[in-house]
């Protein structure tokens, strides 16, 4: 995109009401103007980011929203972005705030209603909107509208601000502010996963908006001497938007323009965003990457290819006639490649297809992006051109271990509430729904155990991740060795409503390296839920509690198989909550066992169906009480009440049990014993 680094500003007063045009004459309310503290290190600034959007949305032609970089955790560390500028610094600079996120809200001081943070008219976000409810029921003396125009061959801009006054404001001289904005400006921004997942973008950076990057009117603005009934001021200014601002690329499509009118340099008695209109050249194009190619090759990495390719979408009335685009694997060197010969009219789309690649083993991180189109002609958007990064996966083909058991204690995982295993050993990360995080994900204060659906909530929010699907799939096992293979995990989900069936978590395995999966343990909604129902919050299940069922699969099917791989897969529907995934162990089939007093109880089959047997060893008489209770703690069946010593065998009739987790308490003078089973 071409680049002007100059600029000029020029304006004219026309103090004749009857040369308005286009602002109201009419009395109005004032309009809320929102200049937000924030950071890219601030954990809670995402939070108020989006507390600030559903602000204007609420209020869409009443509300401004500037974002204004500053203090310490602005500050950029090592190849960081720079966001912050001066005006920022000194309009933080009066408002006395003492924590981030922070905001004003027409820089008026609520502190008589107790909204302030420390006796300014800095505010936590918190009080943003009830201080904004209070501005806009205030009437205001001043009506304040733009209409800019914007050159996108050029990035020339003339912005024409109309203010005309419909009382008499409270001061004799009022400041004129012109601000430019820019939205959609990616970076990275701590706490945007857990705070605003919605700000997330497919290549994980946080999409920034109302950013603020120059002032036309100076730091608190340009006079307005005459501030009485019927005055009418008309002011254009003209400036050239620069290639990039600190080393912050500019695009022109995403710049914004928004007007207010102070007393002095504080009290904003109300403000505008600006209409804006964009100068399009007939050279112009711009192309939307779309549908790129990922997900999992053949998985087996030794000799698969995996082709890269994504579609282009031709979003202008000009022809497309050659499109120069690029690949990179895991953050290497791009491999480039031309599509020459188009003819891709409006709306037209083509399939840019790459060469052929081998790819190693792991989880290969693809990206995409478009250089350039016919030749060098203007690009319009350039923000839409490398927004296309996703996963493939491959594993290794040769067998790499005779049992697997995985606690999630070895992955290695960066610092943060929320964690996404990112390098777990003999694994890859299915990711057929192309999400923006398809990682299996840890909490920090269960930090060993696997949560599956949170990373895809992280990345998507709680309603845009419905009708997703992830999956772990786990390197080749050599079983030749083994005669009675079987597979034992740890897992504890909720449903957000009581009988939901939403949510699944499968076992799968595959003997051919992942060309084909078959299922051997599916649950699904209630069959999975081991935890209370919860639509008010995330379900966070207590370690060694009731919260946790444990499976148990015999995979005998599979004895003396030369490469086995186990794939963990989860889907989520519309009336889940959280589930988690620990302690697995692909080795021998057994029993469940538990040791203490009661020795070597066990219970099989498990799952059950129809009939189970209970074998267990006591070394005195004892009395004990056997029953079985649901997962809500209550007791659903006597089995029996006896006296016991050496070993003993129950059959048990679970007929009268619906599927689902139970426990099997064994009760005695000397505490309970608990063993969990499932009931198909």
């Amino acid at each position: 995109m071409k680049s002007f680094l100059s600029f000029v500003l020029s304006f004219c007063l026309t103090p004749f009401v009857f040369a308005q045009s286009f602002v109201s004459t009419s009395a109005e309310n004032k309009n809320t103007v929102l200049e937000e503290f924030t950071g890219i290190k601030c954990v809670y600034c995402p939070d108020g980011h989006l507390r600030a959007q559903n602000l204007y949305n609420a209020n869409p032609n009443d509300v401004v929203l500037i974002n204004l970089h500053v203090g310490g955790y602005a500050v950029p560390g090592a190849g960081e972005p720079d966001f912050r500028t001066s005006f920022g610094s000194a309009v933080s600079g009066q408002s006395t705030l003492s924590g981030y996120p922070a905001g004003t809200v027409n820089r008026h001081d609520f502190s008589a209603n107790g909204w302030d943070q420390n006796g300014g008219t800095a505010m936590s976000r918190g009080n943003w909107t009830a201080a904004a409810n209070v501005i806009m029921g205030e009437s205001s003396p001043v009506n304040v509208a733009n209409q800019t125009s914007l050159d996108l061959a050029n990035g020339a801009l003339s912005a024409v601000t109309e203010v005309y006054y419909t009382g008499n404001s409270a001061v004799s001289t009022n400041k004129l502010n012109v601000v430019l904005l820019q939205n959609n400006v990616p970076g990275p921004q701590t706490g945007g996963a857990s705070y605003n997942p919605s700000a997330i973008l497919p290549n994980g950076d946080y999409n920034h908006n109302h950013m603020l990057r120059h002032m036309f009117t100076g730091q608190w603005g340009e006079s307005i001497d005459t501030t009485t009934t019927g005055y009418f001021k008309s002011v254009t200014h003209n400036y050239t938007v620069p290639a990039n601002y600190t080393g912050v690329a500019t695009s022109l499509t995403d710049m914004e323009v928004s007007v207010f009118v102070a007393e002095g340099n504080q009290e904003i008695i109300t403000g505008a965003k600006a209409a804006m209109t964009y100068i399009t050249p007939p050279n112009a194009l711009d192309v939307s990457t779309s549908n790129a190619q990922y997900g999992s090759a053949d998985y087996c990495a030794n000799g698969t290819t995996f082709t890269p390719a994504f579609d282009a979408v031709n979003q202008t009335a000009n022809v497309v006639t050659s499109i120069e685009a690029q690949y990179s694997v895991n953050g290497g060197t791009p491999v480039t490649f031309s599509a020459t010969g188009l003819s891709l009219a409006q709306n037209g789309t083509t399939t840019v297809t790459f060469p052929t690649v081998t790819l190693p083993a792991g989880d290969n991180e693809i990206q995409y992006a478009v250089n350039t189109l016919n030749g060098s002609q203007i690009d319009l958007l350039a923000s839409n051109n490398n927004d296309l990064n996703g996963t493939v996966s491959a594993l290794t083909n040769t067998p790499t271990a005779t049992t697997l058991v995985e606690n999630f204690n070895a992955a290695t995982l960066p610092s943060g509430t929320w964690q996404y295993s990112q390098n777990l050993p003999g694994a890859v990360f299915d990711n057929p729904n192309n999400l923006a995080s398809s990682r299996f994900c840890v909490f920090g204060e269960n930090s060993s155990t696997v949560d599956v659906s949170n990373c895809i909530r992280a990345a998507y929010g709680s309603s845009d991740w419905n009708n997703q699907s992830a999956a772990i799939i786990f390197d080749n096992i050599n079983l030749s060795s083994n005669a009675t293979p079987g597979l034992t995990f740890d897992y504890a989900y909720a449903l957000f409503n009581a009988g939901s069936g939403d949510g699944a978590l499968e076992v799968s395995i595959s003997t051919d390296c992942g060309t084909t999966w078959t299922s051997v343990w599916n649950r699904v909604g209630t069959s999975l839920a081991t935890g209370a129902p919860n639509n008010s919050a995330y379900f966070y299940p207590a370690p060694n509690s009731s919260d946790w069922a444990m499976a148990n699969i015999d995979l005998s099917a599979y004895a003396n198989q030369s490469s086995v791989s186990v794939k963990f897969g989860f889907s989520k529907g519309t009336s889940s909550n959280n589930l988690y995934v620990d302690n697995i162990n692909f080795d021998m089939f057994t029993t469940v066992q538990l040791a203490a007093s009661v020795e070597s109880l066990t219970i099989a089959p498990n799952p059950v169906r129809g009939l189970m047997q209970l074998d267990f060893s006591v070394k005195e008489n004892s009395r004990l009480d056997i029953s079985i209770v649901n997962a809500l703690g209550q007791q659903v069946q006597q089995v029996a009440t006896n006296n016991y010593v050496g070993h003993n065998t129950l059959t048990v009739s679970t007929q009268g049990l619906s599927s689902g987790l139970y426990f099997l308490n064994i009760r005695s003078d000397k505490g309970t014993k608990t063993a969990r089973f499932v009931v198909e």
